[in-house]
């Protein structure tokens, strides 16, 4: 998700994620939330990258979301996953 919403990944990739936009100005448009799709079936729902990608993504703490690098990136979300699952 990383790569796509920062342009280094595919293409593809990057055209089936959008960022959460709204039209009043809130304090949660700054959160580098990316928007999650409705859908009908619920398979979909836990198996498409455009709808499972924007949900884990918007899950993640906000520091590490809006980290500069990929290097830091990683960095950051291989100790925030170790610390949620050993805590």
């Amino acid at each position: 998700m990383y790569k796509a919403k920062n342009g280094l990944g595919p293409q593809y990739l990057k055209e089936l994620i959008s960022p959460y936009a709204l039209s009043r100005k809130l304090r949660s448009r700054d959160q580098s939330l990316l928007c999650v799709p409705h859908t009908k079936s619920t398979l979909a729902q836990s198996r498409a990258f455009s709808i499972a990608g924007p949900k884990l993504w918007n899950a993640l703490p906000l520091k590490i979301r809006t980290l500069p690098s990929l290097t830091i990136f990683k960095k950051h979300l291989k100790t925030c996953l170790f610390t949620c699952y050993f805590n």
